[in-house]
């Protein structure tokens, strides 16, 4: 039934790997994306294979995530934890290679929705006044 509902979902080409066998836990889940998306031990994030072994102690999320996803896709949690351009622009450093086509259907294009998306709300941002609330200059005299 699992196998059936994911066909029709369309977003993969590939069902994962361990997703259907009991029991399904995090390390069989991880175990099968490592093996799913070819990253060769690395990480990929959308059509490039990156190394980032000297970036772990680096990264200002922490390394625990970092660690954790050695060897697997990326893409979705990159760009939903990156909201400015920076992050897309420092791994250019790290990248070892391209990579084979995603077997995730889902898109990220730039001239996408959730490009789209993205853009406009880091503009949105701009607007924000940043500042801590201010204690209100009106007093009542009572």
């Amino acid at each position: 039934m699992v196998i059936e509902t994911w066909k029709k979902s369309g977003i993969a080409t590939k069902f994962p790997t361990y997703r259907n066998s009991a029991p399904v836990t995090v390390h069989s889940w991880q175990k099968g994306k490592r093996q799913d998306v070819e990253a060769e031990g690395l990480w990929r994030i959308k059509d490039g294979i990156y190394d980032f072994t000297e970036f772990i102690d680096k990264h200002p999320g922490g390394t625990f995530w970092i660690r954790e996803t050695k060897g697997t896709d990326i893409t979705e949690a990159f760009e939903a934890h990156h909201l400015t351009t920076a992050p897309e622009k420092m791994i250019a450093k790290y990248k070892v290679r391209d990579a084979y086509q995603r077997i995730y259907t889902l898109t990220l294009h730039e001239d996408g929705f959730y490009k789209t998306l993205k853009e406009r709300v880091r503009e949105k941002l701009k607007t924000i006044d940043k500042r801590p609330k201010r204690k209100s200059d009106v007093s009542d005299d009572l």
